[in-house]
């Protein structure tokens, strides 16, 4: 509840007591008039010798005491009525509060995806990173296996060149061989 409506009903509340007062002041004043008026005038005038005169200016000064007196206190504004700026303060506060109370739920909301947000691309990057790597070490396991098979291909073929060449040279080294055996029979046919 705003305090604006609070003081606005203790206001009404001290105006609806101060008005039951006043109406009770007012019935005192006519039921003292009426009792105690008789008796007490028949008392001054005829007990006291004062007269009617004397006897009613007496009652009549006391009555007055005691309704000035109920009357002032009834006049007493224990709780004044709260004027419009007080009521336009109260809900600039209260707009304010809620206001940054909105601005503080609507925050913790965006911290919150952010935060989810920033988990899911952490492990994106990764997956990612993890395929990447995957990747790369399929490819090097492949680039292994051909340049392995590569060197044992050239193997293979320097061996077989190897081979030729021994075999060509060991040919010609027959051929040279035989060559020089001919012509050994040869020489010696013609010494012959």
């Amino acid at each position: 509840m705003f305090n604006y409506t609070r003081k606005m009903q203790l206001a009404l509340k001290d105006k609806l007591r101060r008005g039951g007062l006043a109406a009770g002041a007012g019935v005192m004043l006519l039921v003292a008039a009426g009792f105690l008026l008789a008796a007490l005038w028949t008392w001054l005038a005829d007990g006291l010798g004062w007269g009617p005169l004397l006897a009613s200016l007496t009652i009549g000064a006391v009555f007055l005491v005691i309704g000035l007196v109920l009357l002032s206190l009834a006049g007493r504004e224990r709780h004044p009525a709260p004027d419009t700026d007080e009521l336009r303060e109260e809900i600039a506060e209260r707009v304010e509060v809620m206001a940054d109370a909105a601005i503080g739920k609507v925050s913790g909301m965006a911290d919150e995806m952010i935060g989810r947000a920033s988990e899911k691309a952490r492990r994106i990057v990764g997956g990612a990173g993890q395929k990447a790597q995957a990747f790369s070490d399929q490819m090097s396991y492949e680039a292994d296996r051909f340049a392995d098979r590569a060197e044992a291909g050239a193997e293979g073929a320097a061996r077989q060149a190897r081979e030729a060449v021994d075999a060509g040279l060991g040919a010609a080294s027959r051929a040279v061989d035989d060559l020089a055996g001919r012509t050994q029979s040869a020489r010696a046919s013609d010494g012959a």
